[in-house]
């Protein structure tokens, strides 16, 4: 769906996900997270503040259905959102241990943000790196000044563009930019984001990382080995950096071969094609069973 034809763009590729949920016999509650729908800048790839905004939805779906607040509940998420969704688990224990977690898929989790940042650099979403440091921006006043020290006039344009663009609009503008375009200096994004300390902190720091507090649920991580946007090996180090904590973690790899890179083929196929495999590994963690036979308290969310 969209806006007027100025505004932005975005279409809802997930709702089929959240139809099977639902036909599976799972109460679905979605959230837009942060700044998207609500007044404020969305801080892009936040996991502390993903973290909170999905048990906060769960919490209000559990009220909404009037049903008890320990009911049994999982989280799920493809690309940021599988980066919300392990945020959210981590945080689950401390931010709402009242909630029942059972379990978690995180689809292509963007665990290590520079890396992620190196992979969409030139790329069909080069944009989301747009979002990334606008929200940044807007959460670490520390920050406020490298915006000018480093970014040239298009960068200037390129970070106001995409401070409230979606992705559709974000692709059509800056498809394949070289952040290595924006800078004074000609260095990429993720060369500056190294080479600075108060950025390298944030962005390294525990907002942006996933991968350091133990899970109180099983988790499946998936990606894709071709993946050309949320790198494979970030996701497989998530898995073992997890089970090095104690937590009971499943990696899954999708094998998928390379597909035109850069254009987020090999990440967004497999959102579609290992869906079935996430929505049953989800209901594999609920008593079905017994929810449909009418026990009390079974009921999935």
């Amino acid at each position: 769906m969209s806006d007027d034809s100025d505004g932005p763009m975005n279409l809802n590729y997930e709702y089929p996900f959240y139809a099977a949920a639902s036909a599976m016999g799972i109460r679905v509650i979605v959230t837009d997270l942060i700044g998207l729908g609500t007044p404020g800048q969305h801080t892009y790839v936040n996991h502390t503040e993903e973290g909170h905004a999905a048990p906060d939805a769960a919490r209000a779906g559990l009220a909404f259905a009037d049903v008890p607040a320990d009911s049994p509940i999982a989280f799920y998420g493809y690309s940021q959102d599988g980066g919300a969704a392990a945020g959210a688990a981590e945080h689950a224990a401390s931010y709402a241990p009242e909630l029942n977690v059972k379990g978690t898929f995180a689809g292509a989790p963007p665990a290590d943000l520079l890396s992620v940042v190196d992979a969409v650099d030139n790329h069909m979403i080069t944009g989301v790196i747009g979002y990334t440091l606008n929200g940044a921006l807007a959460r670490h006043r520390e920050l406020a000044g490298l915006q000018d020290m480093y970014f040239n006039d298009k960068g200037r344009e390129f970070m106001a563009a995409t401070a409230d663009e979606c992705i559709g609009n974000s692709g059509d503008k800056w498809e394949n930019t070289d952040t290595r375009t924006l800078t004074k200096d000609g260095r990429s994004f993720g060369e500056i984001a190294r080479a600075d300390e108060q950025l390298h902190n944030v962005f390294t720091g525990p907002h942006y990382s996933l991968g350091t507090r133990a899970l109180n649920a099983p988790m499946l991580i998936l990606n894709a080995a071709h993946d050309d946007t949320i790198p494979y090996d970030q996701a497989q180090q998530l898995a073992q950096d997890y089970r090095a904590l104690g937590s009971e973690v499943e990696f899954a790899t999708d094998t998928l071969p390379e597909i035109m890179p850069k254009t987020a083929l090999n990440h967004a196929i497999p959102m579609f094609s290992q869906a079935g495999r996430a929505l049953q590994w989800v209901v594999g963690r609920f008593d079905i069973t017994a929810a449909a036979s009418g026990a009390p308290g079974t009921s999935p969310q």
